[in-house]
């Protein structure tokens, strides 16, 4: 059975007049569309001053559809009120859709997910600063999430139990203790176990990667994801790079031919020369500095497309959780710092977040 529901187009300080509601209403139309919805458009408008009020009115209506579709996530300064007006209506079966981010919220893990991103428009003070935004929300991929998740951490452990400092120190020589020491100084035995080939999967599917493409892996540690890649695409051509010697040498014989110990901000590539750069968990554990100088040498070696991996926080318990967790981390950002980051680097491809809830 389809689902109705009634659009809006919300005008405000960011868009309008730069985005006309002719354009704005083909935009919902056509999403609906495309997820056979049925839509029925109602046209709203009126500026930042006293929005709270009006989008809480708005969630009140509709009684008889099935959900609300606004035509953008950008249109929004999104208040605590807001997001618990959302929570209340997603609580009633309701459903909340953003046409131009593609973006569904059904539940309150969705508004979660959401909520830790609707903190970047603060950065929104000009049209141009809008379009930036919706684009990084379109950027975020969910690869490595559901795994990351699969996996349970005592995070106060790490610092009741431990002299977590001393165990930092040495976790961040990469070295055997790292890899396949005890836990307390890092993974506590990373052997291959096969959980990369449903991301494996993913990447292959997202990037439309082939038997021709070329795949570069920044921080690619004993070489299971690049293993499970040529595995399904046994003429892919693969590189690997990683920090630590230790994994290298101790890599996945079908893969180790093809890896090499280097450092990110000085990549031994040729310009262009990868369809997918693809890095994760890695660029965290660089400083700022080198931060900056490894997103502009993965820009310069990649011909294609590009996902990157890192751990992030969207609220006080993640960014605590993380504090307890991380062992390597240098750059410990909120989820609209790293976005913010990204940008200002020039980086122009896809990334993910990992929280520790």
């Amino acid at each position: 059975m389809r689902k109705a529901l009634r659009g809006y187009i919300v005008s405000g300080n960011t868009l309008n007049p730069f985005i006309p509601q002719r354009v704005q209403n083909l935009v919902i139309r056509d999403y609906c569309e495309s997820n056979s919805l049925d839509f029925l458009l109602s046209s709203t408008e009126f500026s930042f001053e006293g929005s709270d009020q009006t989008l809480k009115s708005l969630l009140k209506k509709d009684e008889s559809k099935d959900g609300i579709v606004f035509y953008s996530i950008d249109q929004f300064i999104f208040s605590q009120k807001i997001l618990s007006s959302i929570e209340e209506y997603l609580s009633v079966g309701k459903e909340v859709h953003f046409a131009l981010e593609e973006k569904k919220l059904a539940s309150k893990k969705d508004l979660k997910d959401l909520s830790g991103l609707i903190k970047i428009k603060a950065l929104s003070n000009s049209p141009s600063q809008a379009s930036s935004i919706s684009d990084s929300l379109l950027r975020i991929k969910d690869f490595v999430t559901p795994l990351h998740k699969s996996s349970k951490r005592d995070y106060l452990e790490r610092v009741t139990s431990f002299n977590k400092a001393d165990c930092a120190i040495i976790a961040k020589e990469f070295g055997k203790d790292y890899w396949d020491g005890e836990r307390q100084f890092g993974y506590g035995g990373y052997s291959y176990d096969g959980r990369w080939k449903e991301v494996a999967e993913k990447l292959i599917k997202n990037y439309a990667l082939n038997n021709k493409s070329s795949v570069l892996d920044i921080g690619c540690g004993k070489g299971y994801l690049l293993f499970e890649l040529k595995k399904i695409l046994p003429d892919l051509t693969i590189s690997g790079i990683d920090i630590s010697d230790y994994a290298i040498k101790n890599a996945k014989e079908e893969v180790k031919e093809f890896l090499s110990v280097g450092d990110a901000s000085k990549l031994p590539y040729k310009d262009k020369q990868f369809d997918l750069v693809i890095s994760n968990t890695t660029f965290h554990n660089f400083t700022i500095d080198k931060l900056f100088m490894s997103l502009a040498e993965l820009e310069r070696v990649k011909k294609g497309s590009s996902w990157i991996c890192v751990e992030s926080y969207r609220n006080e318990l993640e960014k605590m959780n993380l504090l307890y967790w991380q062992l390597t981390c240098d750059s410990f950002y909120s989820t609209e710092e790293w976005i913010w980051l990204f940008n200002k680097a020039g980086y122009s491809g896809d990334f993910e977040f990992i929280y520790f809830e």
